[in-house]
């Protein structure tokens, strides 16, 4: 027979992971983790018989499975609950076997509390390239749609497409130089900048309101929001950081720089920390409530939006136009820099070994070791700005557009060989997204007269063929002047 004390301690492992849960999905329903009555497919593992407590694990990971957690964080969970003792109908349990499920249940727990990564395929878009890794990963259930906008001088429209290409809507911008890029909350608003205003859009197309950075105020990078999404960050031409309030747009804070903030975006930390770049030669840190809490001076421009390091999230990346890629502690301390040979504006993507993946001026993509040596590169032939950020796919193909004379779109295997290149195009400067089904998205630009294949959203498929093409309105207005860059220059974000 089992004691009392057998139960009790099963029971206490169980309200710790009910209340982890809690902490990390508040929407959790607690009545899973009762170690009765619960309901649950037993078809999944056939002998449960009325083993309560594992149908609760195993509603637990199909609830973070739902909630995009990966593999990474999926298989330690996995191979633990198949570990759990289980007693078949009419079994007596001894206090030997139910210390076993005790033991497993508690490694399960710290399976939860230790995960390489919650979020490595997201179902919003919070930031510039997805999420804090900077993987360009999105769409963990199914892409659902495709938010993209043309730029400079075309139509000015975001675009909402179905996942087959087609069109939902386009909400107009105003603007006559988009190269902002779009980022989602979990509750499908679309967030974008356009020359002197942000915008809020609702899932359905319409406003819900904007906001004038007027004077001298225009955006060029993506905006980033807060872990709770009731904030909204961004850079302006007018040398601020700003905090809008996301419920109506209302200003909460500001931070003056002193120069332009031109970062493509900023990460927002699990603890709500911002950290963006600027033409001050320097990378911010900034408290939710707007104080400064450091600052690190490079040697150039930072453009770049830094990454954490995966799986510690302990080490900040970002590149600069003084060829460095930078690595700093949270503190704003330099731990080591790696010299590239040409100018780093594009951001860094982290993999799930810990490789920090960058494009550089000099034509060629970077894979650096967590301790700052060289892994690998890949040389696409030719000189070129390599302004596109890299995406990683599910099976950790590296995905990267490349300027003239050889753009194309790349994809690079982990080891550093070409898996493929499709084009030639034209100017590619947004940086893909990924879908977890492996589609691969991205915009191409021109320069006005030469239109070239003109103002496209491209989707194609993991081997790189075309899966389909979107011609946005974007044809440019007579000169002048008589050569201008046309077309998409913002990313896609995808949900």
């Amino acid at each position: 027979m089992v004691e009392a004390e057998d139960h009790n301690s099963v029971r206490t492992v169980l309200i710790d992971l009910r209340d982890y849960l809690l902490t990390q999905f508040p929407d959790f329903d607690p009545t899973a983790i009762n170690t009765v009555g619960v309901q649950t497919d037993y078809t999944r593992i056939p002998s449960l018989g009325q083993n309560h407590e594992i149908a609760a694990i195993v509603s637990i990971r199909d609830k973070l499975e739902a909630e995009g957690w990966g593999a990474a964080c999926l298989d330690p969970l996995d191979a633990e609950l198949a570990k759990l003792p289980t007693v078949g109908l009419g079994e007596n349990v001894l206090t030997d076997h139910h210390n076993a499920k005790k033991d497993a249940l508690s490694r399960i727990l710290w399976c939860l509390q230790h995960p390489p990564a919650v979020y490595y395929w997201l179902t919003y878009w919070r930031m510039f390239h997805s999420d804090i890794y900077g993987t360009g990963r999105g769409a963990a259930n199914g892409l659902n749609h495709v938010y993209c906008g043309p730029g400079g001088g075309g139509d000015n429209n975001l675009y909402a497409l179905f996942p087959d290409g087609s069109l939902d809507w386009v909400f107009n911008l105003s603007s006559f130089r988009l190269t902002a890029s779009p980022i989602v909350g979990d509750d499908g608003v679309i967030y974008i900048g356009a020359n002197n205003r942000m915008y809020a859009v609702n899932p359905d197309g319409s406003e819900k309101w904007n906001y004038d950075t007027s004077p001298l105020g225009s955006i060029t990078g993506a905006p980033g929001l807060s872990p709770d999404e009731s904030r909204l960050y961004f850079g302006s031409f007018n040398d601020k950081v700003i905090c809008l309030r996301t419920s109506d747009g209302a200003e909460q804070w500001t931070y003056d720089t002193g120069a332009d903030v031109n970062a493509y975006g900023c990460l927002v930390g699990p603890d709500g920390t911002i950290y963006i770049g600027g033409n001050t030669d320097r990378v911010y840190a900034l408290n939710p409530d707007g104080s400064l809490k450091w600052s690190y001076l490079t040697g150039g421009d930072v453009r770049s939006r830094p990454a954490l390091s995966f799986p510690s999230k302990n080490r900040l990346y970002f590149g600069s136009g003084d060829n460095k890629l930078y690595c700093l502690d949270l503190n704003g301390a330099l731990q080591w820099t790696y010299l590239t040979g040409g100018g780093i504006s594009s951001s860094p993507a982290v993999g799930e070994d810990g490789t920090i993946y960058t494009t550089s001026n000099d034509g060629k993509l970077y894979a650096v070791k967590p301790d700052g040596s060289l892994k690998w590169s890949y040389y696409i032939g030719v000189v070129a700005q390599l302004l596109s950020s890299p995406a990683l796919g599910p099976d950790g193909t590296i995905y990267f557009g490349s300027d003239k004379p050889a753009s194309s779109l790349w994809a690079v295997k982990p080891d550093g060989s070409l898996r493929w290149s499709y084009g030639p195009l034209d100017k590619i400067e947004s940086s893909p997204a990924v879908s977890k089904s492996g589609l691969i998205l991205f915009g191409i630009a021109y320069m006005y007269p030469n239109l070239g294949p003109g103002a496209y959203i491209y989707c194609l498929y993991p081997d790189g063929t075309l899966n389909w093409r979107y011609l946005t309105g974007a044809p440019a207005p007579p000169p002048p002047p008589p050569t201008i860059l046309r077309g998409i220059l913002s990313s896609p974000a995808i949900v």
